[in-house]
């Protein structure tokens, strides 16, 4: 799975080819504290076996079976990075 990284708080666009990914993640930090959005590329080609929300609701956040996100606390970017790791790892399977 390709990983395109940027700076831990960067919020300029980040592009890969459409079949090179199958799931898009952000960590974006904000006032309230930093959130994770996870979705599901359909035009990957790749099917997706498992539930964005659920997925989502292990770390207290939820959404839809394709896509999810979860919100932290101001004082947590380190852990949203390493749930975001984690979800990455479990949907690359």
């Amino acid at each position: 799975m390709p990983i395109v990284s940027r700076s831990p708080l960067s919020t300029g666009p980040v592009s890969a080819s459409a079949a090179d990914v199958r799931t898009v993640f952000s960590i974006v930090a904000v006032i309230s504290g930093p959130k994770i959005s996870v979705g599901y590329n359909p035009w990957s080609g790749r099917s997706l076996d498992a539930d964005i929300s659920s997925i989502c609701a292990r770390y207290g956040g939820g959404g839809h079976p394709v896509v999810g996100g979860i919100a932290f606390a101001s004082a947590e970017l380190e852990r949203a990075r390493s749930v975001a790791r984690e979800i990455a790892e479990e949907l690359a399977g």
